[in-house]
């Protein structure tokens, strides 16, 4: 009788040390997610301020050939179309957050 409980035991054990290693790889797993999802945000927002420093440079130089308020619309049109497109990187990576973070609900 007492052998058995100490192979329960064990056993016992041994599922509470599998459980806590996977839980511990779903961290790690959530970890580099993360760092992925952090390295392509810094990815985007040099992408955007080249983008946008390339465009002030051709707009500067294209300063000369017209006036300054016809620049200063173009710019402002531009601003917003890079807000837009910030705007819609934002919704879609907090949606796959979302996703990811219903999908692990199930699993918990």
């Amino acid at each position: 009788r007492e052998e058995y409980w100490a192979k329960e035991r064990a056993a016992e054990q041994e599922r509470m040390k599998n459980w806590e290693d996977e839980v511990q790889r779903m961290h790690e797993r959530e970890r580099d997610r993360q760092r992925e999802w952090d390295a392509e945000r810094e990815e985007w927002r040099r992408t955007i301020q080249e983008r946008e420093r390339m465009r002030c440079e051709e707009l500067l130089e294209e300063e000369r050939a017209r006036s300054r308020s016809a620049i200063l619309r173009e710019r402002e049109t531009l601003t917003l179309e890079w807000e837009k497109e910030r705007i819609a990187h934002q919704r879609e990576y907090e949606r796959e957050i979302m996703l990811r973070q219903t999908a692990e609900g199930r699993f918990r």
